[in-house]
């Protein structure tokens, strides 16, 4: 079956969307430890 955002990425261009993303889901510097940042992109 796939993974249905692999087809809808071949039309949208997802970088587009990084700023609007990146603003949205803004983030502090924590420090060390914990899970690495979750890319919204990807």
């Amino acid at each position: 079956m796939g993974d249905p955002l692999e087809e809808i990425s071949e039309v949208v261009d997802f970088e587009m969307l990084r700023p609007v993303l990146d603003e949205v889901f803004k983030r502090e510097d924590k420090g060390k430890g914990g899970r690495p940042a979750f890319d919204h992109t990807e």
